[in-house]
Formats: structure tokens, C-alpha cells, sequence
């Protein structure tokens, strides 16, 4: 399924926990997926997964509900289905390392 694999890095000076977090987003045409409304929740889905320390969808938008709102939107703006996948976040707090997949 033609879609866009994001990226959020989040990694300064100031915060202790260091680490980044990709999604994939998945659609029905890459055009579609070149989009800048696509790209634009693809990232914030991305920010946002790592922000929360959430593993899947489902547990994100329990924990920000108006999410699930903006990909019913962005799916009535592309006239085509728009689907959270997979997520994997690394984090490092304090030195340690912390895998999280969901597939």
C-alpha cells in the first residue's frame, strides 16, 4: 500500500530523553501521499507517538482523541483511506536504550 514512512528525532542539549520514532501511514495512491495535508499529519502522528511514549495507534488516540477526528478529515480531503501502521520508537533515557515496536 503506497503510503510515507515518518521520522521524529528528538534530540537536544536541554531534555534528558533523547530519541526518535518512525510511523508508517499508509494510503491508497502515492499521490496522495505527496500531499502537504498527508505529510503534515504523518509528521505530527510521528511527533506525537514519541511525545505520548504510545505503541500503537489505538493507545494514541486514547490519549489524544481529536487525532482520530483529523485522519477521518484528511480522509474525506484525499477521498481515500488513510491508515496509522507500524511504529517503532527508540528511546534513550539516561544512557539506557528503549526499543518499542508495534507491527
Amino acid at each position: 500500500m503506497p503510503g510515507r514512512i515518518e521520522a521524529y528525532i528528538h534530540s537536544d542539549s536541554i531534555v534528558p530523553n533523547k530519541g526518535g520514532c518512525l510511523v508508517e501511514v499508509e494510503c491508497q495512491t502515492d499521490f496522495a501521499a505527496r500531499t502537504d495535508t498527508f505529510i503534515a499529519f504523518a509528521r505530527q502522528v510521528a511527533k506525537l507517538m514519541f511525545g505520548y511514549g504510545a505503541t500503537d495507534w489505538q493507545e494514541l488516540t486514547e490519549q489524544y482523541p481529536t487525532l482520530e477526528t483529523d485522519r477521518c478529515q484528511l480522509e474525506l480531503h484525499l477521498k481515500e483511506r488513510v491508515r496509522v501502521g507500524r511504529v517503532v520508537a527508540l528511546r534513550l533515557d539516561n544512557g539506557k536504550e528503549q526499543v518499542s515496536e508495534e507491527k
